[in-house]
């Protein structure tokens, strides 16, 4: 009735598929056969009436057929974790990384086995790819048990790892440059132990596998949900974010520096925040980013869900947090981008038990939501977050949901759509699932001549080396490649240049990348070898 209703007064699915096995895992999209349009991926939590026997993994084009040589079975355990999608051998085609209870799985694009895969390493968390060591392809980093690991794409162990907690979890990693040396590092917690000992770890590892300088760091819980990373207050250094479960009105928000330091107005109480990981966006476009989270649990005594927003000093943004009622949200992620055409205003998408609700960035209702999913009986403890983009990359807005109990809802709308507002669009904010917000948001990215009045850049597009002139006092520049990895990190002088090469000195193929200059925006470098 629900889902009628929805379908009579609100917005209308192009597709749904029945899965007919339940779902904990959120939905993924990313371009997994090359076609130059996202497939969407989705994992089951066990298949038919046995969620503990096996998993299947569905890869749909958008028109709602499956991909060829999918949907794939994998077996010894379900599947709890998300899937990631990258090209793990720099061959220019991705591949698509999964774990179930058992093992760890890498598929190429037509479904079958990567040579040497899948691995005896189980996991309940998700993995993440990044291209640790700078070698031009991704690695995989993985959490099992009490170890964190990371491959190569032939199953060899990057040298220092596997890297260990006390315990017997380590969560869900997060992976970027969090203390401005041009090199990645890896963020977890652990999420399992005894509440009542008072002291639980946020460790940061550097790519060697060695503990970055000042961590651990001991908060007031475990960490169950996803850190998230990106830099908060614009000043060109990552902040983290996290949260941390101690008691039903104890769980806490932390912000640190890559230091480990928790930084100024946090961290801030939010009863029952434990299970959701943090999503960041520029919410009220103000060049630096808000935190969101979501809160609330459904059963006795209840504890009224709502959907919070905060500035990078702790203080609330107006109009939040806005609440939805007594009913579970699980570990359902915020989704942030824009999806109703008017340019000007993000939106918050959020699942809660049977509906996907969805609100301006001012807090109030989206028209048309929110949406019935077939999951009124659900628990809520787990609970998959949506995709929101331009997945067919036709300039205008796609969205998907899922529900515990197997359905995929997805949509194609009419409004027009702004890469520039795909804030976080889905779990883990990509399909690499990072959990890194990569740059500022707000100014207009533009070629040849640099739109801001105190930066220029010749010649563009460039094929051997491209010149930067920065008329402002700024100490670093970053350069992204399209997908939101850093590839070059280059000290801010009078005049720079730039060769098209990583942080290696490896030379990077022809492609669009995006320079980053703090309180300047954002450039499109066209490189074309």
């Amino acid at each position: 009735m629900g889902l009628l209703l929805s379908l009579l007064i609100g917005i209308q699915p192009l597709w749904i598929y029945h899965a007919r096995a339940p779902m904990l895992a959120s939905l993924t999209s990313g371009d997994l056969d090359s076609d130059g349009q996202d497939e969407l991926i989705a994992a089951t939590y066990g298949r038919g009436p046995n969620p503990y026997n096996s998993g299947i993994i569905f890869a749909f084009e958008l028109n709602g057929d499956s991909l060829p040589g999918w949907p794939v079975e994998v077996t010894n355990g379900p599947i709890p974790s998300t899937p990631v999608i990258g090209d793990i051998d720099g061959d220019g085609k991705n591949e698509l990384v999964v774990g179930n209870w058992s093992r760890l799985f890498v598929l190429k694009s037509d479904g079958s086995n990567y040579p040497g895969w899948p691995r005896s390493y189980g996991a309940y968390y998700s993995p993440a790819l990044e291209d640790l060591d700078q070698d031009g392809d991704m690695e995989i980093i993985y959490p099992s048990g009490s170890k964190i690991y990371v491959f190569q794409h032939d199953g060899t162990i990057l040298p220092g790892f596997p890297v260990s907690v006390p315990h017997d979890n380590a969560g869900t990693p997060a992976v970027a440059d969090i203390d401005g040396d041009g090199l990645y590092e890896i963020v977890a917690g652990i999420n399992r132990g005894p509440v009542t000992q008072g002291r639980f770890e946020l460790y940061a590892w550097n790519d060697d596998g060695t503990v970055v300088s000042g961590f651990p760091v001991f908060l007031c819980g475990i960490i169950k949900s996803p850190p998230a990373l990106g830099d908060l207050d614009g000043d060109g250094t990552v902040e983290i974010v996290v949260d941390a479960y101690h008691s039903s009105n104890y769980d806490t928000l932390y912000v640190l520096d890559g230091s480990g330091n928790i930084k100024p107005g946090w961290p801030v109480c939010i009863p029952y925040c434990r299970l959701s990981g943090p999503a960041l966006a520029d919410l009220d476009r103000d060049g630096d980013l808000e935190i969101l989270t979501i809160s609330g649990w459904g059963y006795s005594p209840p504890i009224p869900s709502k959907v919070h927003a905060y500035h990078h000093d702790g203080t609330p943004v107006q109009n939040w947090p806005v609440t939805i009622g007594n009913i579970p949200t699980g570990n359902s992620s915020p989704i942030v981008s824009e999806i109703d055409g008017d340019t000007n205003l993000l939106e918050i998408l959020v699942k809660a038990q049977d509906r996907i609700y969805a609100f301006h960035a001012d807090g109030s209702p989206v028209a048309g939501f929110p949406y019935a999913l077939s999951d009124s009986n659900h628990s809520g403890t787990t609970s998959p977050s949506p995709v929101v983009g331009d997945l067919d990359h036709d300039q205008d807005v796609e969205y998907c949901f899922s529900s515990c109990f197997g359905e995929i809802h997805f949509f194609d709308e009419s409004s027009f759509f702004d890469e520039r507002f795909e804030e976080w669009p889905m779990f883990k904010h990509e399909e690499r699932n990072t959990g890194y917000y990569p740059g500022p948001s707000g100014p207009e990215v533009a070629e040849g001549r640099g739109s801001q009045p105190h930066l220029r850049i010749w010649p563009n597009p460039f094929k051997d080396l491209v010149n930067i002139r920065v008329k402002k006092a700024e100490k670093w520049l970053r350069i992204y490649d399209i997908s939101g990895r850093l590839v070059k990190k280059l000290e801010i002088l009078p005049e720079i240049s730039w060769d098209g090469t990583d942080e290696r000195g490896q030379k990077l193929p022809t492609g669009i990348y995006l320079l980053v200059v703090p309180e300047s925006g954002i450039e499109k470098l066209i490189l074309a070898r």
